[in-house]
C-alpha cells in the first residue's frame, strides 16, 4: 500500500523552497561596525543546494505533504569540526581513566547506584557521638553488655551525685530553651500570653525581693481561707461550726493531691470524648516516701513499732520545720497539735494504701449519697459548683468507692481541729517550693522554669519556637509498630489502643490559651501571688471544661513539656507529648537510620505497649511463668557476680518482663523490615563501620534508653536489668557471636518473653 510518499520532487517545488529561504534571510537584521543595523539579505549569498546539504524533499498528495531528509555526507564537516570532535573524544577517554583510578584506589564501585556506606546526616552523627562517649571497649559485650555499652557514661556522670538518664537530658534541653525564651527583653509587640509569662518569670528571678518577703505572701493567703489553730494568725476556727467538707473544698487549689477528696477530670470508658468529673483518694506518696525509707532502714536493727517511729521521724524531718518557718509557731508550743497531725497522716496513708480497686461510674445523685456521715454537696459547693453547674444525672468516675466510707469512719474518731490542722499543714507543704525562706534556700532559673512550665501558655511558647515535626509520619510509624506488636502478642487493650500525637488546637490559639488568665492580677514584686494566681486560674479552667468534649488529637492528661509517654485507661490511649520528639530519641523524618529510630523512639513506645499488656495479664499463669523465667536469668547472673549477691530483685524482674518484650519486638520488627526491603545492612554510623545493623539496634537500645546513673558507680540501676534482658535474647547471642561459655550466652535457645 502506498503512503503517498515519493522519492523525488518537482523543480518548481525546489525553486519555491529557495524563494522562501531568501525571504526569511532578508528579514534578519545585522549590526554594523558603526552601530547601525544592516540588511543582511543584501550581503549574504544563498548557496545552491549540494549533495552534502540536507535537503527537504516534499511530496504532496492532495493536501498532505511529507518531508524527508537525505543522508548527511562527510563532505559537510570542516577541519575545525573534526579537531573539536577529537578533543571531545580525548576528554571522554581521560574521564574514564580517572574513574577507573578512583574505583581501584577507593573501592568505589561498591557504592555505584546506591548510597555511601557511612551515614552523614545530623542524626547519624549525633547517634555516633553518643555511642562513642558511652561505649567502654575494655568490656566484652558477651560478658557484660551494660558496662560495654554504658561504661564511659557511668564514669563521666557518677561523680555528680545526681540522677542522669535520657529523660533528664531531654528535660534539661527543654528548660534551657524556655529560659532563653522567657529571658528575652520585654516587647509590647509580644502576644499578651508571652508578656504575662515574662512578668511572672522576672518576679521569680527577683531572688532578693523574694527573700525579703519571705513567708509573708503565704500567710496573707491563709488569712483569707479557713484554717486550723496550728496557724498563729488563725482567727476563724471554731470547732462547733467547723465543716471539714467546706474547708477541704475551698483548699482544692492549694493542697493538691493531698486533699481528703481529690477532684479531677477523665473521660467515660464508653464515651472517650466526653470530659467528666472524677473523685479519688489522696495520694501521700511524695510526702511519705522519704520518711518510710528512713524508718525502714532503722527498723532492720530495731524492734520498735513502726507507727510511733514514723511519728517521730515525721515531726523531725518535716512537720516541725513547716510549723516554724511557714506557720509562725514554735514547735515546742504546739507539740500536741503536731503529733495529732502526724498520727492522722499515718491513718490516712493506711486507708489509701490498699490495693487499687476498680473505678465505678456513678450518677451524681448516687455519689452524693455515698456516705451518710459526709456531706459531699457542701464539699462541691465550696468551689466546684461555682465553676461547673452540675446536675444530679451527671456521671462521676469514682476511684475506690469504699474509701469514702473508710474516711467517714476515721473522721468520726478524729478531733475537728486535727482535720483543720492537717489541711493547713498540707497547704504549707504543697506550696513551700514557691517561697524563699531563709538564706540557705538556693534557687536558680531552672526552678523558675519548672514551676512556670506548668502553665498552658508556656507550652504554646515552646511549640512556636520549634520546627514542627511531621506528625503524620511519626503517627504512621507508631501505628505500624502497634500492629506488629499486636500480631506477636494479641491483647484486647493493644488492639483498640489509640495514639494521641500533636498539639491540640486550643494550645496554639492565643485567645483560647490566654483567656483563663486575663483576670489574674500580677505584681512584679510578688512571685508567690503571681504563680498561685495563675495556677488557680488554670485549675478553674480545667474544671470548667467538664461536660464538654475533647478535641480529636487531645488527651485528658498530656503535659506537652514532660518527656514521657502517658497512658489513660479510660481513653485506652497513649499520649505522645511534644517533649518526647527530640534527641537523644530519633524520630522518623529526621535522617536517622531505621535501627536508630526503632531502638530509641520505637523502644520507648514498645516499652509502653509491653507495660499496658502486662498490667492486663499480671494475674495470669502465663505472666507468672514469664516472670519466673526472667527471675532464673537474674539468678544465674547474680551467682556469677558477687556484686549483686543478696540483692532484692523483685522490682527488676517485673520491669525486665516489659523491657525484654520491647527489645525482642524491636529486633523482630527490624529483621522483618530487612527481609521486606532487602536492605540487610543499613548505612553505618561514622566510626562504627564494622558494626552490623542489628548490633547497632542493641547498642542504641542500651546506650540511649538504659544508660543511667543515680549517684553510685558501683551499683548502677540498669546493669543487672539490661544484662538479664540481653541474656534472655536469642538474637543477641547470635548477632554478637557469643560463645557458650560467655556470661550472657542464651543457653535455653529461646526467650522467656
Amino acid at each position: 500500500m502506498s503512503l503517498g510518499i515519493s522519492g523525488s520532487t518537482s523543480e518548481a517545488g525546489r525553486h519555491h523552497g529557495d524563494d522562501d529561504v531568501e525571504k526569511e534571510i532578508g528579514r534578519i537584521p545585522s549590526f554594523s561596525e558603526n552601530g547601525e543595523f544592516a540588511d543582511m539579505a543584501e550581503e549574504l549569498e544563498v548557496a545552491e543546494p549540494r549533495d552534502a546539504v540536507i535537503e527537504d524533499v516534499t511530496t504532496q498528495t492532495g493536501n498532505d505533504s511529507v518531508v524527508e531528509r537525505k543522508p548527511l555526507g562527510w563532505k559537510q564537516f570542516s577541519r575545525c569540526s573534526l579537531c573539536l570532535g577529537a578533543l571531545v573524544g580525548l576528554f571522554f577517554l581521560l574521564c574514564i581513566g580517572l574513574l577507573i583510578a578512583w574505583a581501584v584506589t577507593s573501592n568505589g564501585f561498591q557504592n555505584l547506584g546506591g548510597l555511601t556506606d557511612v551515614c552523614s546526616t545530623k542524626s547519624c552523627i549525633a547517634a555516633a557521638s553518643r555511642q562513642s562517649s558511652s561505649i567502654d571497649e575494655s568490656y566484652r559485650p558477651c560478658e557484660n553488655f551494660y558496662r560495654y555499652s554504658c561504661g564511659k557514661f557511668l564514669f563521666q556522670h557518677s561523680s555528680s551525685g545526681a540522677v542522669r538518664n535520657f529523660r533528664t537530658e531531654m528535660q534539661d534541653r527543654i528548660d534551657s530553651e524556655l529560659n532563653s525564651l522567657l529571658s528575652q527583653p520585654s516587647n509590647p509587640r509580644f502576644a499578651p500570653s508571652i508578656q504575662f509569662l515574662q512578668t511572672i518569670y522576672q518576679s521569680c528571678m527577683a531572688l532578693d525581693t523574694r527573700r525579703t518577703l519571705g513567708v509573708a505572701p503565704f500567710l496573707n493567703l491563709l488569712r483569707d481561707l479557713p484554717c486550723g489553730p496550728i496557724f498563729s494568725d488563725c482567727q476563724s476556727f471554731n470547732a462547733d461550726y467547723y465543716s471539714w467538707e467546706r474547708h477541704a473544698g475551698m483548699m482544692d487549689s492549694y493542697v493538691g493531691d493531698t486533699n481528703l477528696l481529690v477532684l479531677g477530670r477523665d473521660v467515660l470508658p464508653d464515651n472517650r470524648q466526653q470530659i467528666v468529673l472524677t473523685s479519688k483518694p489522696p495520694d501521700l506518696t511524695a510526702f511519705m516516701a522519704p520518711i518510710k525509707k528512713e524508718v525502714a532502714t532503722l527498723m532492720r536493727s530495731s524492734r520498735l513499732e513502726a507507727d510511733p517511729l514514723m511519728v517521730v521521724y515525721m515531726k523531725q524531718r518535716v512537720l516541725n520545720e513547716l510549723v516554724e518557718k511557714l506557720l509562725g509557731r514554735q514547735p515546742a508550743d504546739v507539740q500536741v497539735l503536731i503529733e495529732e497531725v502526724a498520727e492522722f497522716i499515718i491513718q490516712i496513708d493506711k486507708i489509701t494504701s490498699d490495693p487499687l480497686k476498680p473505678m465505678r461510674v456513678l450518677p451524681m445523685s448516687e455519689f452524693l449519697n455515698s456516705s451518710q456521715k459526709i456531706h459531699l454537696q457542701s464539699f462541691l459547693d465550696a468551689h466546684f459548683t461555682t465553676v461547673h453547674q452540675w446536675t444530679l444525672s451527671d456521671p462521676v468516675v469514682v476511684h475506690d468507692v469504699d474509701y469514702i466510707s473508710r474516711l467517714a469512719d476515721l473522721l468520726t474518731n478524729t478531733p475537728k481541729r486535727t482535720v483543720a490542722n492537717y489541711l493547713t499543714v498540707m497547704a504549707a507543704w504543697n506550696l513551700r517550693s514557691y517561697l524563699l525562706v531563709g538564706e540557705d534556700v538556693e534557687r536558680t532559673w531552672r526552678h523558675c522554669v519548672e514551676e512556670i512550665g506548668q502553665l498552658d501558655p508556656v507550652t504554646k511558647l515552646y511549640a512556636e519556637s520549634q520546627s514542627p515535626p511531621n506528625f503524620k509520619e511519626i503517627f504512621d510509624f507508631l501505628a505500624d509498630l502497634k500492629q506488629f506488636y499486636a500480631r506477636r502478642r494479641p491483647n484486647s487493650n493493644i488492639n483498640g489502643l489509640s495514639i494521641k500525637i500533636g498539639l491540640p488546637q486550643r494550645l496554639l490559639d492565643e485567645t483560647t490559651v490566654f483567656g483563663p488568665f486575663e483576670g489574674v492580677h500580677l505584681d512584679a514584686n510578688d512571685y508567690f501571688g503571681n504563680i498561685i494566681g495563675a495556677l488557680t486560674a488554670q485549675r478553674t479552667y480545667e474544671l470548667s471544661r467538664i461536660g464538654s468534649l475533647l478535641q480529636p488529637e487531645e488527651s485528658i492528661h498530656n503535659p506537652q513539656l514532660s518527656p514521657s509517654l502517658f497512658f489513660n485507661s479510660n481513653e485506652n490511649s497513649v499520649a505522645v507529648p511534644l517533649a518526647v520528639l527530640q534527641p537523644p530519641l530519633f524520630v522518623p523524618g529526621t535522617g536517622a537510620t531505621v535501627y536508630s529510630t526503632l531502638s530509641t523512639f520505637g523502644g520507648v513506645f514498645l516499652q509502653m505497649l509491653a507495660k499496658i499488656a502486662s498490667n492486663s495479664e499480671m494475674h495470669t499463669e502465663e505472666y507468672r511463668a514469664k516472670s519466673q523465667c526472667m527471675a532464673d536469668v537474674f539468678n544465674d547472673l547474680m551467682n556469677r557476680d558477687t556484686l549483686f549477691s543478696g540483692k532484692d530483685i523483685t522490682n527488676e524482674v517485673i520491669e525486665s518482663v516489659d523491657v525484654a518484650d520491647a527489645l525482642n519486638t524491636a529486633v523482630a520488627k527490624y529483621i522483618e523490615w530487612q527481609k521486606e526491603t532487602h536492605i540487610f545492612d543499613e548505612q553505618k554510623l561514622p566510626g562504627f563501620e564494622n558494626t552490623t545493623s542489628v548490633q547497632q539496634l542493641f547498642l542504641g537500645f542500651s546506650t540511649v534508653l538504659h544508660c543511667s546513673i543515680s549517684g553510685s558507680l558501683e551499683d548502677p540501676p540498669g546493669e543487672l536489668l539490661i544484662n538479664s534482658v540481653v541474656k534472655n535474647s536469642v538474637e543477641f547471642s547470635k548477632y554478637f557471636s557469643c560463645y557458650p561459655a560467655a556470661s550472657l550466652y542464651n543457653h535455653r535457645g529461646k526467650s522467656c518473653v
